[in-house]
């Protein structure tokens, strides 16, 4: 009897842990100009990553895409840095390339596969295939492994910069400090009105050297376009811009709406729906083929690094698509003291932390790997590995979840060794909800019942 306690224990323990599921709740610099051009701007992705060289040398790796919701417009950049970079490299790169380039994708789909929700779900789909039998279960295996065979500003020229970059898409410079007086006073050269957010932002890193970026920001569909809108929707166009900038998400009846509301306010017709649903949904869902700036600043003889996330915040349009990673060797770590790290990866010699979203900078330091932090590398590990190759998880668990309830219910259910060989037979060709039926002709409820609820949790779970 304590044996089958204990079993019925193990029991329950599997169906909670099957039951689980875990809850989840760059901008790329200031951008200096007029109020309208300032107010008109929309940064559609903004990545960052922090690649660790070694202990003291490091390259900050920045990619974003602006565009405009009015017309195209020459725009400033400034971007707080806190110590000079020996060297700056910049080009045009779409989202896409980028995020494969620097293996981020990779580090992405494994931090995935390291979600202990992903995990379970990956290992229930599989014993949901096993519960339903082998011919049953196989299609639909099959089915989730070939799913597809089923179916405009110039910064001051009194000012000298103390390094200056070129590049394709633009130019970079850096500022000392002491040459403008402060950040403040290098903005005030320019003469342009700053928006509240961005004094504050001015005020905030006005001990920081200046790193300045000139660039064209294209219009978020062409000149005519945005010419015709305006003729037709005098009004609507701005609407239409408050109302992107309260939210970055929209389901496609909202976008709907919108546009039908706006429309029958407008004479512009059927051409001005067309107009109007491109203008959304590309100031909206930004295309990872769709080319960005991407801009990577070197940094040695240091073992601090610092990137100022907080002047996202400054623009009126809010960014969806942010990423922030740091990359270290995996003989090194990283001890922030600003922002903080919400998922770990390791793979091929290197470890990734993904940093929250938060409206703190990113402010950390390079450290060596204590024994803890290569203990959670080996424990990764091995949760990836069993991912990745689940069949011995998954074979235990498909065994107990059949033997634990023969097991528990064989004498209250007074089973027969024929009764037994039978409900094997079954859970093999038909799976749990075959032997179910079986028992339950046999009147053998609690076994078929047994049967049943664990068919039905497996469901659930793979549902959730």
């Amino acid at each position: 009897m304590k044996t089958e306690k204990l079993l019925f224990f193990v029991f329950i323990l599997i169906a909670l842990g099957l039951f689980y599921h875990e809850v989840n709740a760059c901008g790329c610099g200031i951008a200096i100009s007029d109020m309208k051009v300032f107010n008109s701007l929309k940064e559609t992705q903004a990545y960052l990553l922090i690649d660790v060289k070694n202990k003291t040398e490091y390259d900050e790796a920045v990619f974003f895409n602006f565009i405009s919701l009015d017309r195209p417009n020459d725009v400033t950049i400034v971007f707080p840095t806190d110590k000079i970079p020996y060297n700056v490299e910049g080009k045009k790169i779409s989202a896409k390339k980028f995020l494969e380039d620097h293996n981020i994708y990779k580090a992405e789909d494994i931090i995935r596969k390291l979600n202990i929700s992903e995990f379970v779900n990956h290992i229930d789909q599989q014993l949901f295939a096993l519960s339903n039998g082998l011919i049953l279960g196989y299609l639909y295996y099959y089915s989730i492994t070939h799913p597809y065979q089923w179916v405009g500003v110039v910064a001051p020229e009194a000012v000298a910069p103390i390094a200056h970059f070129e590049f394709e898409g633009g130019t970079l410079d850096i500022y000392n400090i002491s040459s403008t007086g402060k950040l403040e006073e290098f903005v005030k050269k320019i003469n342009i009105p700053l928006a509240d957010k961005v004094k504050e932002l001015v005020t905030k890193y006005k001990d920081y050297y200046i790193a300045v970026l000139r660039l064209k920001v294209p219009s978020v569909i062409n000149e005519n376009d945005i010419n015709f809108l305006e003729n037709c929707m005098p009004d609507g166009l701005e609407r239409i811009k408050d109302v992107l900038s309260k939210k970055t998400e929209f389901k496609f009846d909202e976008i709907d709406q919108i546009i039908d509301k706006e429309i029958a306010r407008s004479n512009c017709g059927g051409r001005g729906k067309e107009i109007l649903r491109d203008y959304i949904y590309s100031a909206t869902y930004a295309s990872e083929d769709v080319e960005g700036i991407l801009v990577v600043m070197k940094f040695k003889d240091s073992s601090n690094f610092f990137y100022p996330i907080s002047i996202v915040n400054s623009y009126k349009y809010p960014i969806k698509d942010q990423r922030y990673y740091i990359k270290v060797p995996d003989t090194l770590h990283i001890r922030l003291s600003s922002s903080k790290i919400s998922k770990t990866a390791n793979f091929e010699g290197e470890r990734w932390y993904k940093v929250k979203l938060t409206k703190e900078d990113i402010k950390g330091e390079i450290v060596e790997a204590n024994f803890l932090v290569k203990l959670q590398d080996t424990i990764r590990n091995f949760v990836l590995a069993l991912y990745d190759n689940p069949t011995p998880v998954v074979i235990a668990i498909y065994v107990l979840i059949f033997v634990l309830p023969l097991i528990l219910l064989r004498r209250i259910e007074n089973l027969t060794k024929s009764e037994i060989v039978l409900t094997i037979v079954m859970y093999l060709l038909g799976g749990l909800l075959a032997s179910a039926i079986v028992m339950f002709t046999k009147k053998k409820k609690k076994l078929a019942f047994s049967f049943l609820f664990i068919w039905i949790l497996l469901l659930v779970i793979l549902i959730k």
